[in-house]
């Protein structure tokens, strides 16, 4: 499910009336109502992200991911790929958002995600099989677009300085 708060949530069938991730209480719930709760830290690091706050979203993110049975969280690998793209470490945000794409091909984000950290690593042919791929599963828009042109010149420019 969309959201523009939470790019989506996942596999969690607990959702509030505007799809955000919801504790369904106490008698189902096994977390305590705190930040050991997957969704709590998801949310919490959700809006730390949001602020700017990286390090401390990172953390939480990566508490949610591993409370979650058998990695099942799309929506946490795909936060966790954003948070990577802010603070530079272009090999872990392309990592997480691989392993949100596999969890849940249903989305964009993760792949477009991917094409920001594969350019920032120099894998230019990468991230034009990642926006081929792109536009095969969502179709073409203005941000892939966008990003394989950023793809191809900046290939062009390697080359080229290659030469000289």
């Amino acid at each position: 499910m969309a959201n523009a708060k939470y790019p989506y949530v996942g596999d969690f069938k607990y959702l509030d009336e505007q799809g955000f991730p919801e504790c369904p209480g106490d008698e189902v719930c096994t977390y305590t109502c705190d930040e050991t709760c997957p969704i709590i830290a998801y949310r919490t690091s959700s809006e730390l992200y949001q602020s700017g706050d990286y390090d401390k979203a990172l953390d939480l993110v990566r508490k949610a991911i591993v409370r979650i049975p058998d990695e099942k969280y799309p929506a946490a690998w795909c936060l966790h790929g954003c948070i990577c793209l802010c603070r530079q470490s272009w090999r872990d945000a392309n990592n997480s958002f691989q392993q949100s794409y596999v969890l849940d091909r249903g989305h964009s984000e993760p792949l477009l995600g991917g094409i920001v950290a594969t350019i920032n690593m120099g894998k230019f042919d990468e991230a034009l099989e990642i926006c081929r791929k792109y536009v095969q599963d969502f179709g073409s828009d203005e941000n892939v677009e966008h990003l394989r042109q950023v793809a191809e010149t900046e290939k062009q420019k390697a080359a080229e300085a290659k030469k000289e």
